[in-house]
């Protein structure tokens, strides 16, 4: 009895293993789902399930790719940010903030031809011709004479990466200078210059920051798609990163519920076996003891018969 208790006890146990070994091995089932639909994202074939730093790599390019092509994108919406702000505050140039600031500290206001264009009260027609005569003017500030002798009076601090052009206010109309379609020449320097006159046409220029603010609108929603595309594959790259299913362990969780399965199997069959045996014994038992008791009827039979001859 006690041998078939142990049996039982033994058999219990290897269920319990066995269940444990099922739970890991549907842990793994699951990573598994999730790494094949994380192959097909990356475009990677299904015999690649189990290259795990062959996937990480993949994935890792590919948010290396979105983060340059976002931060390319970041570059185009600062410059396309810049060109809306002088659009709107009607200038064709800004002027660097350290030379700002030095013009500043000499009292100069910093007034640019453009502004100038566009609240001087002229006609549309009137500015196109003063700028035909003056194309540097929508590039350039304007300042008084005084205000221009108090700039070449002191040495500057501040080095330039390009020419700024400066007019004086008191020859603002007078100027003429000699121009050929788009290029002005001032003794043997040429200067190339367009001017798009749509700036001085206050529907066109509504028309071109309506624009301007269109593709502001259109590179941010790029920028989000780029944005959200990164936060997905950097989510797989965490998802692989984080999982402990893998070869070796897969196919070992395997042999290990196929070897416990069989353990279960034997158990069983030998406490079938202990219980076919014990029914047995059982059986064999009743009838010794039946068998005896026929035995001990025919003796006390027998020797009624033999006290009744006495």
């Amino acid at each position: 009895e006690r041998a078939l208790e142990e049996k039982r006890e033994k058999y219990f146990q290897k269920d319990s293993d066995i269940k444990q070994a099922e739970k890991e091995k549907k842990e793994y089932e699951q990573e598994l789902e999730e790494r094949k639909d994380i192959l097909k994202y990356l475009e990677l074939p299904e015999d690649k399930l189990f290259a795990r730093e062959e996937i990480l790599h993949k994935a890792k390019i590919k948010m290396q790719e979105l983060s340059s092509r976002r931060r390319t994108l970041e570059k185009k919406e600062d410059a396309l940010q810049k060109e809306y702000k002088l659009l709107v505050s009607g200038r064709v140039m800004e002027l660097p903030d350290n030379l700002k600031e030095e013009f500043e500290k000499l009292d100069v206001p910093v007034v640019y031809g453009m502004e100038w264009l566009k609240k001087n009260g002229f006609t549309e027609k009137k500015n196109k011709e003063i700028v035909s005569q003056n194309p540097f003017l929508p590039y350039a500030l304007i300042l008084t004479r005084q205000e221009l002798k108090k700039l070449a009076e002191r040495n500057g601090e501040t080095y330039t990466s390009f020419p700024v052009p400066i007019i004086e206010r008191e020859n603002l109309e007078s100027i003429k200078l000699d121009r050929t379609q788009s290029f002005v020449k001032m003794q043997d320097i040429h200067f190339y210059i367009l001017f798009n006159e749509n700036l001085l046409d206050e529907e066109k220029m509504e028309i071109m920051i309506e624009q301007k603010q269109k593709d502001i609108a259109d590179i941010r929603e790029t920028m989000q798609i780029c944005k959200n595309e990164y936060e997905d594959y950097f989510h797989r790259f965490d998802v692989i990163k984080r999982q402990a299913v893998t070869k070796e362990n897969w196919d070992k969780i395997q042999k290990k519920l196929q070897k416990l399965e069989k353990e279960k199997e034997d158990i069983f069959q030998n406490i079938q076996q202990a219980r076919d045996t014990k029914q047995s014994l059982k059986k064999n038992f009743e009838i010794l003891q039946k068998t005896l008791r026929e035995l001990e009827k025919k003796i006390e039979s027998q020797a009624a018969r033999q006290r009744a001859f006495k």
